[in-house]
């Protein structure tokens, strides 16, 4: 009576269990609605012809979007304006040295010149260069040393004056360098000419060194370019189409080309924002029942079929915690959208389940985990058959634990799997192999590398939940253990007849079917208490 109630109590707790782990996976996975069609570019249409069921836009690509902000980021014509202060430094200092230089000429060339004759000479000469410089510096210089990382789209920039911006040609626009050569080139001229403002004397304006007090006067106003840029960005619109309500979208049976993909992309993207974010009860009651119908399948596989599981707190709670924990991070990554959800390895499901339990039940386990985490990523056909032949490799290569190198091998028989099921699908999306996608091979890549982390995994699992693994195994069969050595030299029969009988009994598990590990190992051991009075017993005397 009481071993009939534990076993209902057994029951019951295991129900509760997978009860518990149903609410998880619903909590944790994703409330919006799923669009109902699954399709992928260059296949044709499975489904019945589809109309629009509402009104909706046609969207952009995310990469025709990232063109036109990339297209207006390298196109944007610079902005300068005016900065006053140089105009009148460099004024302020050319009066200041014409001061001191006319004195200089005066005294070398013009000693007999009376002070009124002085006096219109220098006039003559000073408003001479002011001139000049009123003249480039009202047009505008720029030092092009200090904007060298800026592009003049089309030779063009805008000049704001008065908070205006006016554009100009970049032709049009002196620099430090062709103002110097001009003046210069102005000055020979007038000296052949011989027609200097009443001959102007060419020596003196050569003294006073004019390009010296030519500076850019046009600073690039970053401000102003970043808030047009920002503008520019901002009005980029997201969609350049619509599509009306009953509108015939596409017929069964054609093929999805790009203008197509784009139509069905936005009505998916339009249906699921209609959804929003609160499911329905609908959409929550189907969520529930496909969930739990995964849960039930899992639960009547271990109570026909694997009864030592289904007894066992332990095992079970182990099997539900490692299920919950790879459909949790894949709803975070696919409630993020930061990275590909193929970069969770999904594979290290298969790998622990068949080190503590066997093939057989490793491989149900991890189809619905996947047959779950299906129901939340995107493309889940494609995602479900690529985990389900990544996971059957990896339990085929992995089947008895008992060298590290095993592990490494599985990672790479893993990988090229993910390789040569993604090019599969790529030809069946008649995509060719100039549209192979990098960045899924980077995601397949690091996937991989992640299930080398099956050993200190299988250690720290081992540990917590007291487990025996064939590592553990390999190394109590080790006749190094400090256990062995002593029954060795304490009792020398006792551990040949030890070796022996676990030589025979290896030999008679592998014929017969089992784990030659474990077998071995109880051999080894199963007359360690020997040590405490070897001498008893006749083959140490």
């Amino acid at each position: 009576m009481g071993k009939t109630k534990n076993l209902k109590f057994k029951f019951y707790l295991k129900i509760l269990y997978f009860i518990i782990s149903v609410a998880i996976v619903y909590f944790v996975s994703p409330k919006e609605g799923r669009f109902r069609y699954e399709f992928q570019k260059g296949t044709p249409w499975m489904h019945e012809s589809l109309y629009a069921p509402f009104d909706f836009a046609i969207y952009k690509t995310d990469d025709e979007i990232k063109s036109e902000k990339d297209s207006i980021k390298n196109n944007l014509i610079p902005y300068f304006k005016f900065n006053d202060n140089v105009y009148k430094k460099e004024i302020f200092n050319f009066s200041k040295d014409f001061e001191v230089k006319w004195k200089e000429h005066t005294d070398v060339f013009y000693r007999s010149l009376d002070e009124s004759n002085d006096n219109k000479q220098k006039l003559k000469y000073y408003n001479y260069v002011i001139s000049l410089l009123n003249k480039y510096y009202n047009k505008g210089i720029i030092d092009y040393s200090k904007y060298q990382k800026i592009k003049f789209t089309d030779n063009s920039l805008f000049i704001i004056k008065n908070n205006l911006a006016e554009k100009y040609s970049t032709d049009n626009i002196y620099d430090i360098l062709s103002v110097s050569e001009e003046i210069n080139k102005l000055i020979d001229t007038e000296k052949e000419n011989n027609d200097y403002i009443s001959n102007l004397d060419y020596v003196f304006l050569k003294n006073l060194n004019i390009k010296q007090y030519i500076k850019g006067n046009l600073d690039f106003d970053k401000t102003t370019y970043d808030e047009i840029q920002k503008q520019k960005l901002e009005n980029i619109s997201i969609t350049y189409g619509f599509v009306q309500k009953n509108e015939l979208i596409i017929s069964k049976g054609e093929l999805i080309n790009q203008k197509l993909f784009r139509l069905l992309s936005s009505l998916k993207r339009e249906y699921e924002e209609k959804t929003g974010t609160t499911a329905s009860i609908y959409l929550s009651l189907g969520r529930i029942v496909l969930i739990t119908l995964s849960f039930l399948i899992l639960f009547l596989f271990i109570v026909n079929f694997k009864k030592d599981i289904f007894y066992s707190n332990i095992k079970t709670l182990f099997m539900l915690l490692i299920m919950l924990i790879f459909i949790s991070l894949s709803s975070i990554i696919v409630r993020n959208n930061v990275f590909s959800v193929y970069v969770i390895p999904f594979a290290l499901i298969s790998i622990i389940i068949t080190t503590f339990y066997d093939a057989r039940t490793a491989l149900f386990i991890h189809l619905v985990t996947i047959l779950i985490v299906g129901f939340l990523v995107p493309n889940s056909f494609e995602f479900v058959i690529t985990q389900i032949f990544a996971g059957v490799i990896a339990i085929l290569s992995i089947r008895n634990l008992y060298k590290r190198q095993q592990i490494f091998i599985s990672s790479l028989l893993v990988f090229l799997t993910y390789v040569i099921i993604s090019v599969a699908f790529m030809l069946i999306y008649n995509s060719g192999f100039n549209n192979i996608e990098w960045k899924q091979l980077l995601w397949f890549g690091i996937n991989s590398l992640l299930i080398l982390s099956a050993a200190p995994i299988i250690y720290i699992f081992e540990k917590t939940f007291g487990f025996l693994s064939d590592l553990t195994l390999m190394e109590l069969s080790d006749s190094n253990q400090p256990l062995l050595r002593k029954l060795a030299e304490q009792a020398p029969g006792t551990f040949q007849h030890s070796m022996q009988v676990a030589n025979l009994a290896e030999d008679a598990i592998r014929k017969i079917g089992g784990n030659p590990l474990l077998v071995r190992c109880g051999a080894l051991y199963h007359d360690i208490g020997k040590l405490k009075n070897p001498q008893y017993f006749i083959e140490n005397q």
